[in-house]
């Protein structure tokens, strides 16, 4: 029963979106919707609109996962504040970081729903005016612009799934480095005992785990 509960919300809320957004083409005046690019407007209605709701979901278990991780934290403050201090510090260097990665990112995600949704407007004006583009030969040429768009697609997903794993897979060995400065930091420099420190260590890892 819990497993089914996200489904069904995911659901509800790609249907009620969808429908809100039909509503709102149906109020828009006709001057406006001739000027849009309407391949834009279907990629949103189409694709975009599950993209943002797995968004959705994706932010709601990130809420539900952070309370877990700021009781574990302030039990690591509890035992060694100066260890946890540390390690937090660490740790938004490293967000920092990773943070302009993921701007980048960000930045090319756009262009792909902006080139996805010149696609579909290619797509649809292909099915439209397919016997046209028969009768007078046009037809390879159109062919080439779908081809250039479909290519030019391609890459922007290669490169997101580039970035994505070069953030997936260097983000734990940057994570264990900053961990083992400031192990270092506290048993040669503080000569703080390793008792506390390995038990927040614990709860810190646990923290991390319940994060990803």
């Amino acid at each position: 029963f819990p497993v089914t509960i996200p489904v069904a919300t995911q659901q509800y809320f790609i249907k009620r979106v969808r429908l809100d957004s039909i509503n709102s083409l149906n109020e828009t005046k006709y001057e406006y919707f001739a000027e849009c690019d309407q391949g834009k407007i279907h990629n949103i209605i189409t694709t975009e609109i599950e993209r943002v709701a797995k968004a959705c979901q994706s932010y709601f278990l990130a809420f539900q996962q952070l309370i877990l991780v700021l009781v574990y934290v302030g039990f690591a403050f509890f035992l060694n504040w100066k260890f946890a201090l540390m390690v937090c510090a660490g740790g938004l260097i490293v967000d920092f970081v990773y943070g302009k990665i993921y701007r980048k990112t960000k930045a090319v995600s756009r262009q792909l729903t902006d080139g996805s949704g010149k696609f579909q407007g290619l797509i649809a004006d292909y099915f439209s005016s397919y016997s046209y583009l028969k009768a007078t030969g046009s037809a390879a040429k159109y062919r080439s612009k779908l081809e250039a768009q479909i290519t030019e697609i391609e890459d922007k997903n290669k490169r997101i799934g580039t970035m994505s794993v070069f953030l997936s897979a260097s983000r734990e060995p940057m994570s264990i480095l900053v961990l083992c400065g400031v192990i270092a930091l506290q048993a040669f420099v503080l000569k703080e005992p390793l008792t506390t420190v390995l038990v927040s260590l614990l709860f810190f890892y646990k923290a991390y785990r319940d994060w990803e």
